[in-house]
């Protein structure tokens, strides 16, 4: 399963993509983001948890 499958199998709140910069932006629950920052690590795959001036939640994930 690549990173689009797994995000796409999530029932996640909204997930959105720059082409241009291969930035995803994915908001969900702490349990989603967390299972999804696990699937990143475990693959090589860059990304980090922002929380900073927001309540929202959101995974950053750089392909």
């Amino acid at each position: 399963m690549n990173i689009a499958e797994k995000i796409n199998n999530m029932d996640l709140r909204k997930v959105t993509v720059d082409e241009r910069t291969g930035l995803i932006l994915a908001y969900g629950t702490d349990q989603q983001l967390a299972e999804l920052e696990k699937y990143c690590h475990n693959n090589n795959i860059v990304c980090y948890m922002n929380t900073w001036f927001s309540e929202d939640h959101k995974l950053e994930i750089t392909l």
